[in-house]
């Protein structure tokens, strides 16, 4: 069984390190998207899927406040052991646009890890198919996701979704580890034409009867969209929030979303309560 919500989140006692970390490799996917490999055993050793780490982008703090990225893969040696991770960035502002100018042996100060990780099941539960939904930037987390549930002998198959084909991400990561792979485009360049939904709902429908978890992050929109497809299909759904913060410890509360409490709701901060969350919690409006 997965751990009740919650579960995941960050404790006093887990360790946050705020470090100087070396650019090991920029490494462009689109003309939009790249990948910054960093140095960071400390983090990278500590770190699960769904988290994210703040970093620096410019050299001489400016701008000012660091951005949130989530981390997309852990580097390991020949031994296995972890000496760095990468972060998945698309270019939306001058945060980003200033990130994507740095070079291999620039610093970055980082910190991290922070936030909670996607429930996965405790060793020794018994298989379950996992499908794992995402759009833009948001397939960033889920490569590691994807590791650790077939490490455990899960079943996994991704639902990957974009604007258009040259802003398709994490399709050959998940080729590489063996995860069956559907695509859609909304301009139709490439897979189904249409949004996620319209290749993850048939699915869905089709698939034998047998325990199932869905995870989805991306707009907005379509984790809303995810959540009505699977309410309908009576399965659990763990939605990670992308959202602007301004300090990623809490303090500012720059970045809270609504959450049933009771038989009203509260507010509850992304950097802290999540940003992975039960969709049944989330007040989608």
């Amino acid at each position: 069984m997965l751990p009740p919500p919650g579960a995941g989140a960050i404790l006093p006692s887990m360790p946050i390190h705020d470090l100087p970390l070396v650019l090991r490799q920029l490494r462009h996917v689109s003309s939009q998207q790249f990948v910054l490999e960093l140095e960071g055993p400390e983090i990278a050793a500590e770190c699960s899927p769904g988290q994210f780490v703040m970093t620096t982008v410019g050299g001489d703090g400016d701008p000012l406040l660091r951005r949130p990225m989530a981390i997309y893969r852990v580097l390991r040696d020949e031994n296995g052991d972890a000496t760095g991770f990468s972060m998945l960035v698309e270019v939306v502002g001058r945060g980003t646009a200033m990130l994507q100018q740095r070079q291999p042996g620039d610093v970055l100060n980082v910190l991290g890890p922070l936030g909670t990780s996607f429930r996965i099941p405790e060793p020794g539960t018994p298989a379950a198919e996992h499908l794992l939904v995402m759009g833009g930037v948001g397939s960033a987390p889920f490569p590691l996701l994807a590791e650790d549930l077939l490490r455990q002998g899960h079943s996994v198959r991704a639902f990957v979704g974009a604007r258009t084909a040259d802003l398709l991400l994490c399709v050959d990561d998940f080729k590489e580890l063996g995860v069956p792979v559907e695509v859609s485009t909304d301009d139709g360049t490439r897979g189904h034409h249409g949004f996620v939904t319209g290749i993850l709902e048939p699915y869905l429908m089709g698939r034998e009867e047998g325990p199932a978890v869905l995870y989805a992050c991306g707009p907005l929109p379509m984790m809303h969209a995810v959540h009505a497809v699977a309410t309908a299909a009576g399965l659990p759904l763990q939605v990670s929030f992308e959202a602007p913060m301004a300090c990623g410890l809490g303090a500012c509360l720059s970045c809270v979303i609504k959450l049933r409490d009771g038989d009203g709701w509260s507010y509850r901060r992304v950097c802290q309560e999540g940003p992975v969350f039960d969709s049944r919690e989330v007040v989608w409006e």
